[in-house]
């Protein structure tokens, strides 16, 4: 059960540690195009 339950989670932190900067990235691609 636990070795079954640590993929998903470092799975999911790794989700939570990548949106913030991808966002971030979109982001400033989006800004850089408008302006």
């Amino acid at each position: 059960n636990d070795f079954g339950w640590a993929p998903n989670e470092l799975i999911f932190t790794i989700f939570v540690c990548s949106f913030p900067v991808i966002l971030d990235t979109c982001l400033k691609f989006w800004v850089f195009f408008c302006l």
